[in-house]
Formats: C-alpha cells, structure tokens, sequence
C-alpha cells in the first residue's frame, strides 16, 4: 500500500499533485491498474482510517496499464515565473484588499514591516492598528501591508517582519524568494497567529524552515493560560511567569508524526494549558533554529482580547527586539 498525505506533498506510485488550486489539502491524481479483464459493475471510494471524506472530481477510464499518474507540479516551494497565478485580492472568504499606502521609514530606527491579511480576522484593526501602536511606541519604525505586490518588494528595507498573513495566493515566486532572501540576509521575523498555520499548502517550506512546523487546528474562543517555559529569554523579559488569555488556542506541533522531515526544531519559550482536544499543552511562543535568521514564533492573537493584553504587548515587543538583534 501506497499513501499521500493530505497536507504535505509526497508522490507516491500511481498518485501525484495535481497542481496549485486548492488553498489547503491538495488535488491529486490517482491511477488504478485492473488486475484481470471483466465488466466493471460498481466503483466505491473509501477513505482511510478517517472521517474526511475526499471530493472525487472526475473519473476516467482507459484500456491499456499505466505506468504513474501524470507528472506532478514542480518541486515544493519552487513555482514558474510564467505560471498564472491568483489574484491580489485573494479567493472565496478573504476579506477585501485596502488601499496599498506607500511604505515610508523614519530615520534612526529599527524597521519593521507587518505583513498581514486574509480571512477570519480583523487585520486592519488589530494586526495593523493596535500592533503598529504598540511597536513604535516601543521605539520602532513601522509599517503595514497587505499587499503581496508590495511586501515582496520592501522585504529587503526592513529590519524585521511581523508576518500574518493567511490570503490566498499570496505566496507569488516573488514574495517567496523575498522572504527567503530576507532570512538569508540575517535578518528577523516574527510568525504571529495566521502566521504559524499551515496556511499555505503548495509552500511547505514556509512552515518547515520558518515556522519550525505549525498549526492545522484550535479549539473554540476561550480563556486559556500561557505558561512561560523559559522565563529568562529575552523574548520573556517583564513577561508574567503566566497569565490568562481569551483566544484560539492554536494546535502547535499538536501531532509529531505529522511534522514533515527536515522541519526546523524550536525552543518552546511558553505553553498553553491543555487544549480541550488534545488534553495536552502546546507552544504558544517560541524560537525556530535558523542559520542564518531570528525567528520567533507567537500563536496568540485572534482579536482584541489579546492585542489589547498587556503580558501580548510585552511580548510582541521584546520579540521584535531580540529578532532585530537588540537584545543578545
């Protein structure tokens, strides 16, 4: 037996990617050769082991074997220049792309760009508003952007990215080399909330050597405890040792044997309190080991309740000091 998982992207005989047009799971191609001549009275599609049920889009048949299903996309994290891709605005349940501003940075300072945007949060409002306020309040320059067009081509200017993003499409070959480039270079990046999700299926790198893995799942809105792990991280300083919080509390890692090969490790910093689901913790804020990069991990951050929350502020605030290199 032969099986491809659902999330991350492995060919296996008879069944390969069918190509970049799904924004999570994939759509494959599944070949079947019969083992003896005969009328074909009935087909029944099963899955395994699970409750998810796949949509099967077509059926064909053929007279003659086949050797493999048909080729694949190209290689993970790699894409065409030429290729077609979606538009700026993102796809069905995205919220409607604001005005593009121009990125302007004060003299001085430590830069940093949010990258935020997508579907099932207010990102103006809170990633935007509420977290520009709190980074230059802090002492930063800071500037904010939806655009896929526009993050790809400032990545290079900043000093540190704040990335939550989560709309479609956005992962163009431009702004992945961007942001590939930008770790590269030594610099810092902060993945807060939409950010940590395995938000971006035909991407698997993002999650494997940025993330440091990732979640696919959280429980409802709820009030939680964080607990630090290593309090004595700079990413911790003036942290309280633990605090409550109402949000989503993300499944981080929630499934080791899920967790591709090769995917950075991470040093848990903080941890939840068990989830409803799992009955276990999970990393809340952490460090992904980069050659190159500081990368901090923070999975809070639905909505007011958090942003607002003074233990979240300290955070983000020391988070993007230590990955701008303020801080040893």
């Amino acid at each position: 037996e032969h099986f491809a998982d659902a999330w991350s992207y492995a060919d296996v005989p008879l069944s390969t990617n069918a190509g970049d047009f799904t924004r999570r799971g994939q759509l494959r191609y599944f070949a079947l050769n019969l083992g003896k001549s005969g009328a074909l009275s009935k087909i029944v599609l099963e899955s395994f082991d699970t409750e998810i049920v796949p949509a099967t889009v077509a059926i064909t048949a053929g007279t003659e074997p086949v050797a493999s299903a048909p080729p694949s996309r190209p290689a993970a994290g790699t894409a065409q220049a030429d290729a077609p891709q979606g538009p700026k605005d993102g796809g069905k349940g995205d919220a409607p792309l604001p005005e593009t501003k121009p990125i302007v940075w004060a003299p001085g300072k430590a830069k940093v760009l949010i990258i935020a945007g997508g579907s099932s949060h207010d990102f103006g409002r809170f990633f935007g508003a509420t977290d520009s306020a709190t980074l230059s309040a802090a002492g930063f320059s800071v500037n904010y952007t939806e655009d896929r067009d526009q993050a790809a081509a400032e990545l290079a200017q900043a000093d540190v990215a704040v990335i939550s993003v989560n709309r479609q499409f956005f992962d163009t070959p431009a702004y992945r080399k961007a942001l590939f480039d930008f770790a590269a270079k030594g610099k810092g990046l902060v993945m807060l909330h939409p950010g940590t999700w395995y938000g971006f299926p035909n991407w698997p790198e993002l999650n494997a050597t940025i993330v440091g893995g990732g979640a696919r799942g959280h429980d409802r809105i709820a009030a939680f405890t964080v607990n630090a792990v290593k309090p004595d991280h700079p990413v911790m300083k003036g942290v309280p040792p633990s605090f409550e919080v109402e949000d989503e509390l993300y499944y981080v890692n929630a499934e080791p044997e899920k967790i591709p090969p090769g995917t950075a490790p991470i040093e848990v910093l903080a941890e939840t309190s068990p989830s409803v689901k799992f009955k276990k913790p999970h990393p809340a804020v952490w460090t992904t080991a980069h050659p190159a990069a500081r990368i901090v991990g923070i999975a809070l951050g639905h909505d007011e309740r958090v942003h607002d929350h003074q233990a979240f502020k300290t955070l983000l605030v020391n988070a993007v000091g230590w990955a701008a290199g303020s801080t040893p």
